[in-house]
């Protein structure tokens, strides 16, 4: 078989390869991923509202540095304790994570004005090679009496360890969804963006093969 008949041909069947491989994971069912919880409560240097993600060990610490930084005065948190309003500190240190197995989930709800909030991860899942986290946050239930502190809602968990992109699914206080996505590249994007380069680079070479012949 001669090059003008044979490079064509393989360049046809790069292309149903790379189709192919695209379909799967852009048509994939949706897999739920466990994960752990590591930390949760009311107090954390971020003010702002904030979703992250950790995949080494430099990453965690200057993340858990910012949320472990003080903000109450020692005044406060005495009349914290004695008001017993339940809100929770993290530790100082931050869990201990074997990043080449794991990755960490944070999540800030950011200030609120009262005891009773709290922000939680409800499921974590893999749909077109995204991980999706849906993370629900709660308010006080209508009625209920609670101690008038400015609390900073968080949480921490721990999932296996991926390359893929993260989208944290939030579901506000008022029942409504805002996605933000992490980073701002989804991955169906960058894998078609290589398919479509290599299958190019491909076609190109044959063209030059054939011509040359």
């Amino acid at each position: 078989m001669s090059p003008r008949t044979l490079f064509p041909k393989i360049s046809f069947v790069v292309l149903l390869l790379f189709t192919a491989i695209l379909a799967y994971n852009v048509n994939g069912e949706s897999v739920h991923l466990e994960f752990d919880v590591l930390a949760s409560g009311d107090i954390s240097g971020y003010t702002e509202e904030a979703y992250l993600i950790a995949r080494n060990e430099e990453e965690l610490e200057e993340i858990w540095k910012n949320h472990s930084a003080p903000l109450l005065s020692p005044e406060q948190w005495i009349e914290l304790w004695e008001n017993r309003t339940g809100v929770v500190a993290s530790t100082a240190e931050p869990p201990d994570i074997n990043f080449s197995q794991a990755m960490v989930v944070c999540a800030f709800m950011g200030e609120r004005r009262t005891a009773g909030y709290n922000i939680t991860i409800e499921d974590i899942l893999v749909e077109d090679t995204v991980i999706h986290v849906e993370i629900i946050k709660n308010r006080p239930a209508e009625g209920w009496a609670v101690a008038q502190v400015l609390t900073y809602p968080h949480v921490f968990a721990s999932m296996e360890r991926s390359e893929m992109d993260v989208v944290f699914e939030v579901t506000e206080e008022d029942g409504s969804e805002v996605d933000y996505i992490l980073p701002d590249i989804p991955q169906g994007i960058s894998m078609l963006a290589v398919f479509t380069t290599l299958s190019v680079m491909v076609i190109v070479y044959a063209r030059k093969q054939s011509l040359r012949h």
